[in-house]
């Protein structure tokens, strides 16, 4: 646990364990209305388990590598990142789906909102984020307000510190692999053309908002 509240380093972030407790010192700054007593396990486990596809886990350090190479264009697509964080490409003979890794990188890009993952990769690659430039008071209520773009009964990181915020009745579990929500997601993310290629050539984490940002996250399902 951090000793005081304040943005980690971004230097030496060269192990999965040192990765992890930047995180969590991000968080904690980033939500001054979580005690620094609160034990930050649950927040541990939920950072270090990214979206399965066939049962297979994987690194979300590897996953912040990837990002990087993605920010650099050494990768040029998600499909691309899914197939090298070690997602399997579709199998006819199974049944699944031509779009699999198109929605699986639907639901990846989600848990990373979800976590605020995306603002603590964009903080480290220096990139300025709302989520940690725009810390709201102490003493306003999580359940009040929404962070980047993501209520707190939608909010991971933020339930992980705090049992008392519950999910949205009804939510599905971003591990679900819903068929449906993740190709409706997938067709609200134009940047990504048909053959998985970025069309705009814009940062890895984007959004249309005059940000410099070319990646749209879905947001969160809405109850019906």
């Amino acid at each position: 646990m951090p000793p005081s509240r304040a943005l980690p380093s971004r230097e030496s972030i060269t192990s999965p364990s040192a990765l992890e407790e930047a995180y969590i010192a991000f968080i904690l700054y980033c939500n001054p209305c979580v005690p620094l007593t609160t034990d930050p396990s649950p927040l541990r486990e939920a950072f270090r388990t990214p979206p399965k596809s066939d049962g297979k886990t994987f690194s979300t350090y590897t996953l912040f590598t990837l990002i990087r190479k993605l920010e650099s264009r050494e990768l040029k697509t998600w499909a691309e990142l899914a197939l090298q964080l070690g997602v399997d490409p579709p199998d006819a003979e199974k049944g699944q789906s031509a779009q699999k890794i198109q929605q699986y990188a639907v639901r990846l890009k989600r848990w990373m909102r979800a976590m605020h993952v995306d603002a603590f990769f964009d903080y480290l690659m220096g990139r300025e984020s709302e989520y940690w430039t725009c810390v709201p008071p102490a003493e306003v209520s999580p359940l009040d307000i929404e962070r980047d773009g993501v209520a707190a009964e939608d909010d991971m990181a933020l339930r992980a510190l705090i049992p008392a915020v519950k999910p949205r009745r009804g939510r599905r579990k971003l591990d679900a692999a819903d068929e449906e929500a993740s190709s409706r997601s997938r067709r609200e993310s134009p940047q990504e053309g048909e053959d998985g290629r970025v069309q705009d050539r814009e940062p890895w984490t984007a959004f249309p908002d005059g940000r410099g940002r070319a990646f749209v996250f879905p947001p969160p399902p809405r109850p019906l």
